[in-house]
């Protein structure tokens, strides 16, 4: 019963609760995958196949809501990163899309750390919420190397050139994003200059 009302709530983008259902769903799945192995990973494919045309695209909010899965759920879930990232290329996903990867920069870098070309073009959109979340998740990803001494196996990743490194610290764009239970609000410069650690995490 909790299930089914979560995935009615998540149809509705209506504010806080809709950010909580979303959370909630990931929790949840992680908690059912305990006794039913496979369940969260059939979910993420159902949210994919009801994005495609056969089903009639009526899955609203799915990128919110496969981003919760992965990033709750990365053990079993984590191999659809790439196809996460896809959904970038739709503006009605986009956004979805760059909240659940920074979630999973949260709980799983390493997921994340592939797509980074995917995801660069994206600190340079109009859009002060899709720039933003790009910008967060540059800076979740900027760990010391002796964090992520995986990272640097192919040369240094995560930076960009300078001109665009100086335009995103005096981006002073506004933006609200769900976190930690609650609506916050940042800066776009902020977000780009965010040491790690200091964001409030769901996990």
């Amino acid at each position: 019963n909790v299930y089914r009302q979560l995935l009615t709530r998540i149809y509705v983008k209506d504010g806080l609760i809709f950010w909580r259902a979303v959370e909630g769903l990931g929790f949840l799945a992680r908690e059912i995958e305990k006794e039913q192995p496979g369940f969260a990973v059939n979910l993420v494919r159902r949210y994919f196949w009801m994005l495609n045309d056969e089903s009639g695209g009526t899955a609203w909010n799915a990128s919110e809501a496969i981003g919760s899965l992965l990033a709750h759920c990365p053990e079993t879930c984590g191999h659809f990163n790439w196809m996460l990232s896809g959904l970038l290329v739709d503006e009605s996903l986009s956004d979805g899309a760059l909240w659940g990867l920074v979630q999973l920069a949260q709980t799983a870098p390493h997921l994340v750390n592939p797509l980074e070309e995917r995801i660069r073009p994206v600190l340079e959109w109009e859009a002060p919420m899709a720039r933003g979340l790009a910008a967060l998740i540059y800076a979740l990803m900027r760990k010391p190397a002796s964090d992520f001494a995986f990272y640097r196996e192919q040369g240094p990743k995560w930076r960009v050139p300078e001109e665009l490194e100086e335009k995103l610290k005096k981006d002073q764009a506004l933006i609200e994003i769900y976190q930690d239970g609650d609506f916050v609000h940042y800066a776009v410069q902020e977000l780009w200059q965010m040491q790690p650690g200091a964001l409030r995490s769901n996990f």
